[in-house]
């Protein structure tokens, strides 16, 4: 097909073509071959091109066409030049109109003051009312110009640490790294030698101020033994110990053992895992900063962290991953100012 800058941009151009083609001489006849030996003919004069009935139809009707085309756009544009004219005439009536009463507001104010000392004292409070109004409506200003830069700020922070997550949630899927710390595990403790895999982020975002701004970042993972642990308890605390696995997806297979009654006294769990592990990164465009909650995140349980604006930078984060690993404490020293 034709590119769009050679195709007809209105029907009568095509018209004007169909014409054009219409009304040129037949094709020049061939010449005569060398074999035509017997008897040399003169060839009859060409006919001239007949217009095809078909083809005067198609551009009559193009003509038409383009013809009643154009005057319904012609149409369009008055009546878009109708209406805009309309509300500008009705926008300057307006304006008029406030101008008008400001003028006449202003008129019944100062009359009121008078000439009188007392007047003069209160139209000098009134202007000095005035500069207070302006100074107020500049510090606003500065302020909102201030404040959208800290949004910025945190906006940009959240979005670069869900980058940072994402790949090192990949990377950790690809490796299963053996952790070379220890990992608080529930039922069992500290442990050391824990896998670590199943990592997964996920970022929310949420509407500030007409903009779509980042909310929060979830990041988890989950860590299991290298070979099945068994897990032994009383009779009582079994069931317990059961819901609290199945809350939490682990899986185990379970071994009772009984009294000469009958009656089971002890539980046997055993499972390798996994146990999951979460920490969720939130906004806070209030009070500008972040809080981090952790749940089972090297230590078994849950902590809350918070970081100014300016603290959540790269190094930050890139500690936060050698911790979670287990290769470097440093970022433990946030958990001693927990929330």
């Amino acid at each position: 097909g034709k590119s769009p800058d050679k195709r007809y941009q209105r029907a009568s151009e095509m018209a004007n073509d169909l014409r054009n083609y219409a009304s040129l001489p037949g094709t020049a006849p061939a010449t005569e071959t060398e074999y035509a030996k017997t008897i040399v003919v003169s060839r009859p004069p060409a006919r001239s091109a007949q217009a095809d009935p078909a083809t005067a139809t198609l551009i009559d009707d193009l003509d038409v066409f383009s013809k009643g085309f154009e005057r319904q756009e012609q149409e369009a544009l008055r009546i878009e030049a109708a209406e805009r004219m309309r509300k500008e005439e009705e926008l300057r009536q307006w304006a008029e109109a406030e101008e008008s009463r400001r003028q006449a507001f202003e008129r019944e104010r100062d009359s009121k003051a008078g000439a009188t000392q007392t007047g003069q004292r209160r139209s000098g409070a009134l202007d000095l009312l005035k500069q207070k109004v302006a100074g107020k409506a500049g510090s606003s200003g500065a302020e909102a110009a201030k404040r959208d830069e800290i949004v910025a700020r945190i906006d940009e922070r959240l979005r670069s640490a869900f980058r940072f997550l994402s790949e090192f949630a990949t990377v950790l899927n690809e490796a299963t790294p053996v952790s070379d710390g220890k990992q608080g595990v529930m039922f069992f403790g500290d442990r050391a030698g824990m896998i670590l895999g199943d990592g997964f982020t996920d970022m929310r975002t949420r509407d500030l101020n007409g903009k779509s701004c980042s909310d929060y970042v979830t990041f988890k993972y989950r860590v299991r033994f290298p070979k099945p642990e068994k897990l032994e308890v009383t009779g009582q605390e079994a069931q317990r110990v059961q819901e609290r696995l199945k809350a939490m997806g682990v899986k185990h297979e379970i071994a009772g053992r009984q009294n000469d009654l009958g009656h089971v006294t002890h539980t046997t769990f055993i499972m390798s895992g996994p146990f999951p592990c979460q920490a969720l990164l939130r906004a806070d465009y209030d009070e500008p900063g972040f809080t981090l909650d952790l749940v089972n995140i090297r230590h078994h349980g849950q902590a809350k962290l918070r970081f100014g604006p300016e603290e959540l930078d790269d190094d930050v984060l890139d500690e936060f991953g050698t911790w979670v690993l287990g290769a470097d404490e440093t970022f433990e020293r946030f958990l001693k100012r927990r929330i």
